[in-house]
């Protein structure tokens, strides 16, 4: 009886020392914030599941932008259309940075990325929730 009792309490323990030490999301954002730094924001992103990724890009974009750094934003808009390209978050993104910050769209995006990787119907359709 006492056994799956200590059972759970291990896998809660051990949740919680994952959660707190593994990479987060939102603590590599104040980083990079911080630092003017992406290294750790990047890395944090590739760990977040596939599922949840372009939902994690997007509050990740979304924080930097509206602080400003628009450049790192790009950065990330960047990464996010290269690895998936498919997201319609990602074609929003692409869109915004070119009307918004054209002379940071033609610096961050040559001509053959966006030939590649931006879709203009698709980023037409859809707002900043994708």
């Amino acid at each position: 009886m006492h056994i799956p009792l200590i059972l759970i309490g291990v896998v809660i323990l051990l949740f919680l020392v994952v959660r707190a030490f593994g990479p987060s999301v939102d603590r590599a954002l104040e980083t990079a914030l911080r630092e003017k730094n992406l290294d750790e924001l990047g890395r944090a992103l590739e760990a977040v599941s596939p599922a949840k990724q372009a939902n994690a890009y997007n509050r990740a974009i979304r924080r930097l932008w509206d602080a400003y750094e628009r450049e790192m934003a790009a950065a990330l808009v960047r990464k996010l259309a290269e690895a998936r390209p498919q997201e319609r978050i990602a074609q929003y993104w692409l869109d915004q940075v070119q009307q918004v910050e054209p002379e940071l769209s033609q610096k961050m995006f040559e001509s053959g990325f966006l030939e590649q990787h931006f879709r203009p119907d698709v980023a037409q359709s859809c707002g900043s929730f994708g």
